[in-house]
């Protein structure tokens, strides 16, 4: 009898330091959960940021490439307010961000001269646009448009629209030449372009809060792959003129699937 009693005391004596444990721990496993949601909200403040200069760039690139095949005054000025607006964006995302970057990007230790780097490509960008020097403009387009992709892969985060620049960038140099030697050295880099398109196709939906937007994405990306099955039968089996006009289209079979995505 006495020793029931003693256990119960100890057992209610272990219940109250249990409860005191838990009660304990609650705070802090709370504020664990705010920190994980902060941190989220952080990195997704700072892709809409990002996000929003990298559309006005996209936007002058695409007038650089026209002003290069015809100059035309309106579309250079045109071309110049986007870059500015893109420039003004990105001031304010490392206003934001240059000292106190997400905890994604805390392990960086060239976040801040990687915002730099990305700054002063949009500045490049701005003269050599404004001094009519279109095809300088386009390359330093592109060269900045590399440093958001190395931003990201470089710190293990994962984009579509990243994957489609590489996609994008090996097609072009396909399509270059097959203009200047026909389809001898494009069958050579046909399996890294398909493997390319895999890649796009292992990373997640560019907006997935948004189902019609990831919806139109998919049908493109599908169609976009569709694409790319053909130029690969057609080169396999020697049809030459049928992977020349799958070729043609595959830029802007592309683009309408990397707009989307950014």
């Amino acid at each position: 009898m006495q020793r029931s009693f003693s256990n119960m005391i100890s057992v209610f004596v272990f219940a109250i330091i249990f409860m005191s444990i838990v009660a304990s721990m609650t705070p802090l496993l709370a504020q664990a959960s705010q920190v994980e949601i902060k941190v989220s909200a952080e990195l997704k403040n700072f892709d809409n940021m990002v996000l929003q200069s990298r559309q006005e760039m996209r936007q002058d690139c695409a007038i650089v490439q026209e002003l290069i095949k015809h100059a035309d005054a309106q579309k250079q000025a045109k071309g110049l307010e986007h870059i500015q607006q893109c420039l003004a964006l990105w001031e304010k995302v490392q206003q934001k961000f240059q000292n106190q970057p997400p905890a994604e990007y805390q392990q960086d230790e060239k976040f801040g001269s990687r915002l730099d780097a990305i700054h002063q490509g949009i500045v490049d960008m701005e003269k050599q646009l404004a001094d009519g020097k279109f095809k300088d403009a386009f390359q330093a387009c592109s060269m900045t448009c590399g440093l958001f992709v190395k931003l990201h892969e470089e710190n293990n985060l994962v984009y579509a629209a990243d994957r489609l620049f590489h996609l994008r960038k090996l097609a072009k140099k396909m399509i270059e030449e097959e203009q200047k030697s026909r389809l001898n050295p494009v069958n050579e880099m046909l399996g890294d372009l398909l493997k390319l398109r895999d890649n796009v196709f292992l990373a997640p939906c560019p907006a997935p809060a948004d189902e019609a937007r990831c919806k139109n994405y998919q049908m493109a990306l599908k169609s976009l792959s569709a694409q790319l099955d053909d130029l690969a039968i057609s080169m396999v089996n020697g049809n030459q003129s049928g992977a020349e006009n799958i070729l043609k289209n595959l830029i802007p079979a592309i683009n309408q699937v990397y707009g989307i995505a950014l």
